[in-house]
């Protein structure tokens, strides 16, 4: 999970922006916590969020949307963001 990407990053480098109003409204906390632990039975998965495959037999964390990622990334974008990040998928904020 070492090429996870830095969250924090990408919201100062949009909050920076002069012309950008920052929109990033979190998931709540409850909605974080619900999230349906998934093991991964098969290869080829990719966490969206650090762009790095989740190992077979390997615990991830399941959206309502069906997508799947690295349990330490999804919690850290949603804890800046209450949208899946590759649909848009709205969680309760």
């Amino acid at each position: 999970m070492e090429a996870c990407i830095k969250i924090d990053a990408i919201v100062e480098d949009v909050a920076a922006d002069d012309d950008v109003q920052p929109a990033f409204v979190p998931a709540s906390k409850s909605a974080i916590e619900k999230l349906e632990r998934v093991r991964v039975e098969t290869a080829g998965v990719c966490c969206s969020v650090c762009i790095a495959e989740i190992a077979v037999g390997s615990e991830g964390r399941g959206l309502p949307c069906s997508h799947v990622y690295h349990d330490a990334c999804i919690v850290e974008w949603l804890e800046k963001s209450h949208f899946c990040p590759l649909c848009r998928f709205s969680l309760p904020a």
